[in-house]
């Protein structure tokens, strides 16, 4: 089975059945400027042979949404709105997860472009639906993902050239009330740095989390994050 999480939090708690996602794992696009229109008495194009970068990450999903009556769809549309369209203290993304029968999740951070079909309302003996499609963009979408070890507090990134990167910690808002006992809401957050060691405090997850990073990244970045497990480059 196949879960999505937006923010942390299973879709379903929206109501929302997520039946098929498309470019979650499609190869990346090249920007056109790798290539260079030559003149018309050579054949063909020239290559330009610097660094290739890519094109963000399109993700579609394609999905129902269900309400046992008019008020509770009307209710949960106005929820996924909102979670889909928030804005955080660090910008408009947040963190999708898709949990495969694979070890690891897939881990993405996104924004929300637009909401389709949501006007397409069906009934059946009072239950309310309607076909969606969610489109998703990955902003930064060369990344190195890791999964931190059970109750980590500090995370330290090396970063031996000095790149720049840019680090997402926690894939949640705020954590669940437990045991009766109402948590204190935790942002999630993001941070810039380049420093050649970087030393992140982290208020992390208490059922699981995963650390992206995003930035100047390619195959000799020599990015290290002792501790940890990378599951995604």
């Amino acid at each position: 089975m196949i879960t999505y999480k937006f923010r942390g939090r299973e879709t379903r708690e929206w109501g929302l059945i997520v039946n098929e996602g498309v470019g979650l794992l499609d190869p990346l696009t090249p920007k056109r400027n790798r290539y260079t229109q030559i003149e018309l008495h050579r054949h063909g194009e020239m290559m330009n042979r610097a660094k290739v970068y890519f094109e963000s990450r399109k993700i579609s999903l394609k999905c129902t949404l269900i309400g046992d009556g008019a008020t509770q769809f009307s209710e949960r549309a106005a929820a996924l709105k909102n979670v889909l369209f928030e804005r955080n203290s660090f910008g408009a993304t947040f963190r999708l997860e898709v949990v495969t029968p694979a070890k690891y999740p897939l881990e993405y951070e996104v924004y929300c472009t637009k909401i389709s079909g949501l006007s397409s309302v069906r009934w059946r003996k009072g239950v309310m639906a309607a076909s969606l499609t969610i489109d998703l963009v990955e902003p930064e979408p060369i990344k190195r993902v890791y999964k931190l070890p059970k109750g980590a507090m500090r995370v330290q990134i090396e970063n031996p050239l000095g790149l720049q990167l840019s680090i997402y910690k926690s894939k949640r808002e705020y954590f669940k009330p437990q045991g009766g006992v109402t948590l204190e809401p935790t942002p999630r957050a993001l941070l810039d740095a380049k420093d050649k060691t970087i030393s992140v405090l982290y208020d992390y997850d208490p059922e699981e989390d995963y650390l992206i990073i995003t930035g100047d990244l390619s195959e000799d970045s020599r990015i290290n994050v002792p501790n940890t497990i990378m599951i995604w480059k």
